[in-house]
């Protein structure tokens, strides 16, 4: 994209957050194809944060050089082979997925080219993936010698299946287009040179919506579908007694009754 959207919000060294209207961008950036270093974590952090308070009532993660993510920056190898570095590096980069998976916000993954590794996770955190035909997700971790980290364990059986899973991560393989689609691995294709727009009308589609019942619906997931079958109830009647009182309940009921579309406007 020759112009970036909206006003900037924040700037770190190779992530940057703008707000255009109701939908905040953070945009993966840089003058190399972009991986994560040591000024990821606490950058992507911050501009999250910076959507989270800002205006906006959906996210958009997406990248500007010529791939979505290639995973980490592998010059750092022999900082990664100390203990007391790599225990850090992995603390700051796991709370950073954290950071973006449990985004209260409807989040929108834009990605047009390689999503390799730990840039595959970050965009199956997000809640839709837009991506280009030739974009390649990859679970690398394998292809270097590594397990899988920065949320594979958790996000990619959510995604793909355990078994699926297992085959990605094992293989190291790279999948795109219509299998992408078929994994879960993407939610719908378009054009390479239509992702930022299409990724901006579906988050632009969900920051219409109900922010609190979507916040409540992310959390509820998240945390309930290992549950046993009560203890998952108990989980919803928590969420359901916070969303009921939630202004946007009153307006999505009254508009039903009104045979009207309801104008949903609740922060969270």
């Amino acid at each position: 994209m020759s112009e970036l959207p909206g006003q900037e919000a924040f700037a770190g060294e190779t992530i940057s957050a703008r707000i255009d209207g109701e939908v905040g961008w953070v945009i993966l950036g840089g003058e190399r194809p972009f991986t994560l270093d040591e000024s990821v974590p606490g950058d992507l952090v911050a501009a999250i944060e910076a959507v989270e308070s800002s205006p906006a009532r959906a996210l958009v993660l997406a990248g500007t050089t010529r791939v979505f993510c290639a995973g980490a920056n592998l010059r750092l190898g022999p900082k990664l082979v100390d203990a007391a570095f790599a225990r850090e590096w992995l603390a700051g980069h796991h709370e950073a997925i954290a950071r973006l998976a449990e985004c209260p916000l409807p989040t929108v993954a834009a990605v047009h080219g390689a999503a390799a590794g730990a840039g595959c996770n970050l965009a199956i955190a997000c809640d839709h993936v837009v991506a280009a035909p030739a974009a390649r997700f990859s679970q690398a971790f394998i292809r270097i010698g590594l397990a899988t980290d920065m949320g594979s364990l958790f996000l990619l059986p959510r995604r793909t299946g355990l078994q699926a899973a297992k085959d990605l991560m094992l293989s190291g393989r790279e999948v795109e287009g219509e299998e992408a689609i078929a994994l879960h691995l993407a939610d719908e294709l378009c054009p390479p040179d239509s992702v930022w727009d299409r990724a901006a009308d579906v988050a632009r589609a969900r920051a219409a919506g109900p922010l609190a019942a979507y916040a409540a619906v992310k959390r509820g997931l998240a945390e309930g579908a290992d549950m046993p079958l009560r203890a998952s109830l108990d989980l919803e009647r928590d969420l359901q007694l916070d969303v009921l009182l939630d202004p946007d309940f009153a307006e999505g009921s009254q508009a039903f009754l009104e045979k009207r579309p309801p104008a949903f406007g609740g922060q969270i």
